[in-house]
Formats: C-alpha cells, structure tokens, sequence
C-alpha cells in the first residue's frame, strides 16, 4: 500500500525538539508500526526532509544531528523510515494528471503540472501521512480534480487510522480487534499462521453497517474489561464438554446475531472462533469447534 506523506504537515509547528519527540510518541511512531507490519511504501518529495519541525530544526536535522542521537525517538523514527521509504520519492515517478486542475482548502487551486502531496494521494491510493497537526487532524482531508470532489484518507495517529486501514483490507480483522485494544492483553487463537477468526471473518457476507456494530460492541465489551462492569446483554457464559468459555454477543438485527468467542486465561483473553447466526441457540458443532481449539491452545501453552 503506497501512503503520500503530507508535506504541509511540518510547518515548524513544534515549539522544540522535545515537544516533537513527545508528538512523535504519542501519534506518528505507533502509527508507523501498523504501516511497516502491512508492507506499506511511504512517498515523500525530494525536499521533505527539509521541512522544518521548529523554527531551527529540520526533519533530517532531528535525524541526523549528533544533537539528537541520544533521543530514542529519532532512533526509532530512522529506524522505521528505512523499513517504509525505499525508493521512496513519489517526484521520480508522478502521477498526477497535467492536464488537470486540483483544488484543498490548504493549498486552494494548483495545477498538475505543479504536483504536490494531495494531487499525487487523488491518484494514488487515496492515503495520506500527517505528522501532528492542528490542520489535519480529521480522518479524510478532501481533494477536487476538476469538478471531482473525492476524500483522501488522512492517517495522523494510531486510533484514528484504524478504521480506513482495515476497511482498505491493510490490516486483518484480528489486527483490527488487537490495536483497538490497547492495555488489554488480547490475542487471537493461529491456525496455520493466520487467527482462525479471521479465515471465517472472509467468509462472511457483512455490510459497512454490520461491521460498525460488531466494532462498537467489542469497544463497549473493552470498556467492560477496564471498569470491571460489563454489561449482561454483552456477554455470555457457554459450557460445553466441561469447558467454560465466554462470548462476546453483537445483535446485528432482528434476525441475525453475531458471536465471537474467547476465553480468559488469568489477565489474557484469547478469541478462538466467531459465530454468524441466525437461530436462538449456538449450534452444537459450533460448540464443538470452539472447544477444540481451545483444547489445542491449552495443550502447547
């Protein structure tokens, strides 16, 4: 996946280098880690690491400067840009459209044959990089060609991207579920290299609206976990074999009811199998599987 990064986004809005460094750790570092996990390619112009971060300091100078080597923030910043920016000038290879007129609020009316950030994100992958800023804090920044108004998706911090990133299949639904689940020990049961509730994840037919319920739900299913009052409609107890496991209970509609099943294991909740139903009752092969996986686990754990 190619994501731009917004040059408009350093404009020596950091009062210091240490201002930065705390930005860095708290937005733009996290995020750079799901990138590089996906095998994304972020762009940059030939001058990016000339933008100033403050008023004395530029990117590469935070980068290079033997001032700033102590700082493991740098460190960990040269570190990811080698994984995310191979060949990675997006003016060696432009593909915005010369013979077209591009408008933003940022930059107004500019044409293609002087491309920059936004134009080259309109053509791409519709993906854009923000380094924190008050300018480009929303999840879509948009961008018209011509008389086409499209919205480009803007990540900036970790939480915020999370939802374009897996509606843009860049991370899986597991994925999706860990990174939402931050101070919560969450892991999700592997069969043969992938989290078995994502293999029956991609067999589902969901709409937009059925994901953002399951995903609401597990937020308020998290937000159980932290205070220690989960709410009765949200989970369920299942015994099965003589095994007691736990689900997860999403109410899609009248007729369907989504499941996802996990157990605890002292602070550690491992999901292991994910249910579509339309019946009041949890089939007993459903139960089965669910048991045999967790079988599986307690055996090499």
């Amino acid at each position: 996946m190619e994501v731009v990064f917004n040059d408009y986004s350093l404009d020596s809005q950091f009062g210091s280098s240490d201002a930065f460094a705390d930005s860095l750790t708290e937005y733009t570092l996290p995020l750079l880690e799901i990138l590089k996990e996906g095998g994304s390619l972020i762009l940059k112009k030939f001058q990016s690491y000339d933008l100033r971060v403050t008023q004395e300091m530029t990117l590469n100078d935070f980068l290079t400067s033997n001032q700033f080597m102590g700082y493991s923030e740098s460190q960990k910043l040269r570190s990811l840009i080698v994984g995310l920016m191979h060949e990675p000038y997006w003016e060696e290879n432009p593909k915005s459209d010369p013979s077209a007129t591009y408008m933003t609020d940022y930059t107004g009316i500019f044409s293609g044959e002087n491309p920059n950030c936004f134009s080259e994100a309109y053509e791409r992958e519709r993906m854009l990089l923000s380094v924190e800023h008050d300018d480009f804090k929303n999840e879509s920044i948009s961008v018209k060609k011509n008389d086409e108004l499209a919205n480009i998706s803007n990540f900036y911090n970790k939480q915020s991207s999370l939802v374009a990133l897996f509606r843009w299949n860049h991370i899986s639904f597991s994925e999706f579920l860990f990174h939402l689940s931050d101070g919560i020990k969450v892991s999700f049961f592997k069969s043969g290299g992938e989290a078995y509730i994502d293999k029956e994840f991609k067999s589902l037919q969901l709409s937009g609206n059925d994901v953002f319920k399951i995903i609401e739900y597990y937020k308020r299913w998290l937000i159980g976990i932290r205070t220690g009052a989960m709410m009765a409609h949200l989970t369920d107890s299942i015994h099965h074999r003589g095994c007691t496991y736990s689900e997860l209970r999403v109410t899609l509609d009248d007729k369907r009811e989504f499941r996802l099943f996990y157990k605890q294991f002292g602070s550690q909740y491992v999901f292991f199998n994910m249910l579509l139903k339309d019946t009041t009752e949890t089939p007993e092969q459903t139960k089965d599987k669910t048991y045999s996986l967790i079988k599986v686990f307690e055996t090499l754990n």
